[in-house]
């Protein structure tokens, strides 16, 4: 008699819960579906879908369960911290000092590919390289050259959708991983969903290079304050919070580099364009700042190129060969520089808040 009470209150349970759930999913769902529409029809990456959420936090406790049961097969026990960030403390050298002040410094990859890539030097290059603006020009050079390196690399980009998702597939033929995917950075909830469908992709983050930017002049006459904002979001905001966002994965996974793409013009001024410095300037601040907050889990740093590639457009192709004439080392300009800088940077682990110039001297004129 007992259990046939207790079945017929969890048949009661289910009964209200169907009762009163079976109204609200047949307004919220199609509800949502109206509002993927819509944002899909204005040119807006898909949102995520609302259980997606669920079903990563399900996933993240049924990992931390499993973890558990692993440790009590083996005579052992395991904390929550543990269960929550599964890599281990590792162990300290017997020569090294104890600093209660300071967590210590752990290594953040320990692949070694300099024989691989005829490196002199060992060099992390394992795990997902997400690059912004990784469809044309330096940026998808840049995603050429970490997925030569061992990377599996997100191609992620805004509006050149055919170019990023033909640099995907190139690569994938040559045998690498690679995934084109679109943001917005300027909006926040597209970032996060950014870093979402990459994880599952294609796996943690390990090194962001925050490459995407706007580069236009700003009007002192009839200049427009959405143009404005625009720029900042697109070459401070963004990039910052995107930083911010991937670093929180990075310490869950052992840690991380983040290399933001600067410029000489954040830090001299060029007539004509006070936004686009003003918003430069802060990326390199932003930089130091960020490299202080995330150590000693994810280094920070910096490349400031000058003339390296030519602009897209005739019209500004003069302006370019000036900024030539007034380099010292005006006699090359190549992108092959900055990816000596990039490999530099994946190569020097002590290295963090740096802002490393390639500008062929520009900046000493």
């Amino acid at each position: 008699m007992r259990g046939f009470g207790n079945k017929l209150l969890r048949g009661l349970q289910i009964a209200f819960g169907i009762f009163l759930g079976f109204p609200v999913l047949i307004i919220l769902l199609p509800t949502w579906y109206l509002y993927r529409w819509t944002e899909i029809r204005a040119g807006r990456p898909a949102p995520v879908t609302p259980w997606h959420y669920l079903q990563t936090l399900l996933q993240s406790r049924k990992a931390a369960y499993s973890l558990q049961m692993d440790g009590r097969e083996l005579g052992g026990t395991f904390t929550d911290d543990f269960a929550t960030n599964p890599d281990p403390e590792p162990a300290k050298p017997e020569n090294q000092t104890e600093n209660p002040g300071r967590p210590q410094q752990t290594p953040l990859l320990q692949a070694t590919c300099g024989e691989k890539n005829g490196l002199d030097t060992a060099m992390q290059c394992e795990g997902v390289a997400l690059v912004t603006g990784g469809g044309k020009r330096l940026g998808a050079t840049l995603c050429q050259e970490l997925a030569r390196l061992g990377f599996a690399v997100a191609v992620v980009y805004h509006h050149s959708e055919p170019a990023a998702r033909r640099l995907a597939k190139d690569l994938r033929s040559q045998g690498g991983q690679a995934e084109a995917l679109a943001v917005d950075l300027a909006n926040p909830a597209r970032i996060l969903s950014l870093l979402h469908d990459v994880e599952r992709g294609l796996g943690p983050v390990r090194l962001l290079v925050n490459n995407a930017g706007v580069f236009a002049p700003t009007r002192t006459v009839d200049g427009s304050w959405e143009a404005m904002d625009a720029l900042f979001k697109s070459n401070l905001q963004g990039p910052l919070w995107l930083s911010l966002k991937a670093a929180e994965n990075m310490r869950r996974h052992g840690g991380g580099l983040i290399i933001n793409m600067a410029d000489l013009w954040g830090e001299r001024p060029l007539a004509g364009h006070a936004a686009y410095c003003a918003s430069k300037a802060g990326l390199i601040m932003a930089t130091q700042v960020l490299a202080r907050d995330l150590a000693p889990q994810v280094r920070v740093n910096a490349i400031a190129p000058g003339g390296i590639l030519p602009p897209d457009s005739p019209t500004d192709a003069a302006p370019f060969q000036t900024l030539l004439q007034h380099t010292p080392l005006a006699h090359h300009a190549n992108p092959d520089a900055v990816l000596r800088a990039v490999r530099y940077l994946l190569a020097a682990p002590f290295v963090t808040g740096e802002i490393l110039h390639v500008d062929g001297g520009r900046r000493l004129v």
